[in-house]
């Protein structure tokens, strides 16, 4: 969920007009470009270009109401409060049910159980009684932890901690050598990361790669943290990691579970989060590509056929001191291997990830303002000049710039002094 979507649903509660952000001037949801219509359809101008001392802002128009807002919590007394202490986030649970309950609606909450009144600590409960109008208690096998998993992790609550050593050890492949370049930028002690889903989590891993870890663990830069790195590439520097759904610290959980975090120091409502994210709080965010352009401009939310939508992509790309785009060069197919410290391209994936021009902007390469902005493939190291495009600065070991990069790009990046990646890189 994005900052602007998640302060809609306070200021419905409010009474606002909703939200003023620079964030998502340049992207897709600017009305100058498709303002976040994703059809012909759509015709309702959401968002709105507005100055305010002379500078430009996006205003996200709030909707006159909400007429229901459908949560889940984990106990609910007689008296109507609910408690959220085996939910695995807060989301904005609260600001749905304030927002339904000032505009007249129904508050519907889902729980594990009913207990006595008053019997509830008042500081677990997150919703109050007074908003909630119906609870429905629902049999274990229909309050599922995540969207994928029947039973309960405590490490993802809170409740316990789980001892690190369940985590393995990445293989060397493609995943493992983006995620070392990226772990590279982890520059100095105690720096606050943001990992998005895609390549960051590794949501679409491999049979073989989910035969080789735990169920829902994630097998990127984040599993690269949690395990100190490698050999060759220790993490000594501590970083917290963060994702917008509200969790600080932790091992971030990936695949269906994406959002919630193994062992989390602090959980946070969303909205919470992404005002940390929006005034500067991330120091470095890794994030999936889909695709890129010769602007380095970059698209994950629309693709032919799909729409799996942004979340805090937007928030997220336009406000940390650093970002750094990672995925495979290209995709649907790709083999490597690595030999003698060297990138062997087995077979080429079906579709290039890089384009003359994104269907839609997701990241708009306008917003960097000084900022440094990376594109991390297993072969190449982009870099963004602002107002130029983006420049090769590296390549693999083993690669051919002519036939393993050029050959695939439709156009022909920015090239003044191409380095070969850090051997460490593609090091067991």
């Amino acid at each position: 969920m994005s900052r602007a979507v998640a302060h809609l649903l306070r200021d419905v509660a409010a009474r606002r007009p909703g939200p003023i952000t620079k964030i998502g001037l340049g992207t897709f949801v600017d009305p100058r470009e498709q303002g976040g219509k994703i059809n012909s359809p759509s015709q309702a101008d959401a968002v709105e270009v507005v100055t305010l001392g002379g500078q430009e802002y996006l205003w996200y128009k709030a909707p006159a109401k909400i007429d229901v807002a459908l949560l889940r919590g984990t106990n609910a007394d007689l008296d109507g409060n609910i408690t959220f202490e085996r939910e695995s986030l807060l989301t904005d649970a609260l600001n749905q049910a304030m927002a339904a309950h000032n505009s007249g609606g129904i508050v519907i909450v889902q729980v594990e159980r009913l207990v006595a009144p008053g019997s509830l600590n008042s500081r677990l409960v997150h919703l109050p009684g007074a908003i909630v109008d119906k609870i429905v208690v629902a049999p274990a096998e229909l309050h599922r932890q995540t969207i994928t998993m029947a039973g309960h992790d405590a490490s993802l609550t809170g409740e316990i901690r789980a001892p690190a050593s369940h985590i393995q050890a990445m293989r060397l492949d493609e995943r493992r050598i983006i995620a070392h370049r990226a772990m590279l930028e982890i520059s100095r002690p105690n720096t606050i990361v943001n990992l998005g889903i895609g390549m960051p989590e590794a949501r679409h891993a491999s049979p073989e790669q989910l035969l080789a870890k735990p169920k829902g663990q994630s097998d990127g830069v984040a599993r690269m943290v949690a395990t100190h790195g490698s050999a060759q590439i220790p993490n000594a520097l501590p970083a917290h990691l963060t994702t917008e759904a509200g969790m600080f610290g932790g091992f971030p959980a990936g695949a269906a579970r994406f959002g919630a975090a193994h062992n989390a120091d602090c959980i946070v409502p969303c909205a919470t989060m992404l005002d940390f994210y929006n005034g500067g709080g991330v120091d470095m965010a890794c994030l999936g590509a889909a695709e890129v352009d010769q602007e380095g401009n970059v698209n994950v939310h629309s693709f032919p056929g799909r729409q799996p939508g942004c979340g805090g992509f937007i928030d997220i790309s336009q406000a940390a001191k650093e970002v750094i785009f990672a995925g495979t060069f290209t995709t649907g197919g790709l083999k490597v291997t690595v030999e003698n410290g060297k990138l062997r391209i087995i077979q080429e994936g079906r579709s290039r990830k890089f384009k003359r021009r994104v269907a839609e902007k997701t990241f708009a390469a306008s917003s960097a303002k000084g900022r440094r902005i990376l594109y991390v493939t297993e072969r190449a190291v982009f870099r963004l000049r602002e107002g130029e495009g983006i420049e090769l600065t590296e390549i693999a070991p083993g690669v051919d710039l002519e036939r393993d990069v050029l050959a695939f790009m439709p156009f022909r990046p920015l090239m003044k002094d191409v380095k070969i990646m850090d051997k460490r890189c593609f090091m067991p």
